[in-house]
């Protein structure tokens, strides 16, 4: 056939020759030029290029199993006014929430008293300072001369739930 590429009116009767329609619709491929070259115009997809191997990627970073550093300080002994034992607590290798619990027990006594609660969140290398109040008993025992010691517990856990514990007895009076 005459098919000439320089010339868009026979592109039609080309594309018909390679579908090879049925008779009756071999006309309708040159009515659809216009269609198809503002799809052209509009940009083809990329061609589907060979599989590419994953980039290289780095490994995961390996979950946190190292449980915080906890250093506690402040004095082991306190004042006999006192109406809450206080502590010092300090996550040194990454932030952590401290929390603080405790019980006392006056001197020549068999019972155990609890004490209040404390927490705080801390920084890294930040220290902060809990307070446990102190039982009615354990104050009223103080006042009139008695030694209360108190054992308190402190629990520091980070962002992925890794815990520290360390206790430190504070001797309060006499």
């Amino acid at each position: 056939m005459g098919i000439d590429n320089a010339d868009p009116n026979t592109w039609g009767d080309w594309v018909a020759d390679v579908e090879q329609p049925p008779e009756q619709y071999r006309g309708r491929y040159q009515l659809r030029l216009a269609d198809a070259q503002a799809l052209i115009a509009a940009g083809c997809p990329p061609p589907p290029e060979a599989p590419q191997p994953p980039p290289p990627s780095t490994p995961p970073l390996p979950a946190d199993t190292v449980a915080p550093r906890l250093v506690l300080g402040g004095s082991l002994r306190q004042s006999r006014r006192a109406s809450a034992v206080t502590v010092r607590a300090q996550c040194v290798t990454e932030a952590c929430r401290v929390d603080a619990s405790g019980t006392a027990r006056i001197g020549g006594r068999k019972r155990q008293l609890k004490l209040g609660r404390a927490s705080a969140s801390a920084a890294v290398d930040q220290a902060v300072v809990l307070r446990l109040r102190l039982p009615l008993a354990a104050r009223r025992a103080l006042r009139v001369g008695r030694t209360v010691r108190a054992t308190i517990t402190v629990t520091a856990r980070d962002a992925a739930a890794n815990t520290t514990i360390r206790r430190r007895i504070v001797r309060l009076g006499g």
